[in-house]
């Protein structure tokens, strides 16, 4: 539609989220929990230009008042797949994560890195890492590291959760209920759950907009046509 600068595809039932069984056991040695630090969320993706919706905002929908500036600067990242992971990196990289789930957020990210740079090769890392970028308001970086460790690890359900969350902040939410669909049904939690109907709820309020202004043209176009017959 052009009106709102965006196009929405044809609405479909919507999806009902449902709870699966516990995600696959994590990798050796590692503790991959949720709830070790709490969300408040290789090539990295491009960071997205602004905070607008990938769904145009209607007049009458109210502004999302949850949306994050994006942020543009991201830390390097690579992920060496090949490399080879001992015991004593694997017992290292946990007590250093261990340890930045107590620390102030930028000490966290800071220990997170080392703990990556002993086990590259961990999902956890990057989803816990994640999860402290998007609680700092760095919903990109988020999603960089989120992306990261979906690559390692296609059935991390924090990762999908925590990009879910990120793409939602920064108003992309046609991206978003996907991530936190699948992350729910890996591993199903009500916040996280909460965030999704939010999600559906603005893309289907979009869909009714989109409907009404069409109609609206329509009717438009069928008087107008009425109104030239008449002065024929």
């Amino acid at each position: 539609m052009t009106k709102f600068n965006a196009t929405i595809p044809t609405p479909k039932p919507a999806d009902e989220p449902s709870p699966a069984p516990a995600a696959p056991a994590a990798e050796k040695k590692e503790v991959n929990s949720d709830s070790e630090m709490p969300d408040q969320e290789a090539q990295s993706p491009k960071p997205a230009a602004a905070p607008q919706p990938s769904m145009p905002q209607a007049k009458e929908l109210p502004k999302d008042e949850e949306l994050m500036e994006p942020d543009t600067e991201l830390p390097p990242l690579s992920i060496d797949k090949s490399r080879e992971v001992s015991e004593a990196d694997m017992d290292a990289a946990n007590e250093i994560k261990s340890r930045a789930i107590s620390a102030s957020d930028d000490e966290a990210i800071k220990l997170l890195g080392e703990a990556i740079e002993k086990n590259p090769k961990s999902s956890i890392l990057y989803a816990v890492r994640g999860a402290v970028f998007l609680r700092m308001k760095k919903p990109n970086a988020a999603i960089r590291d989120c992306t990261a460790a979906i690559s390692l690890n296609p059935d991390s359900a924090k990762a999908y959760k925590v990009r879910g969350r990120a793409w939602r902040h920064l108003g992309q939410y046609l991206k978003a209920k996907p991530d936190l669909q699948l992350g729910n049904k890996l591993d199903f939690d009500d916040g996280t759950f909460q965030v999704q109907k939010f999600v559906e709820a603005r893309l289907a309020d979009v869909e009714a907009a989109e409907r009404k202004e069409a109609a609206r043209k329509r009717d438009e176009e069928i008087a107008e046509k009425e109104r030239k017959l008449k002065e024929e």
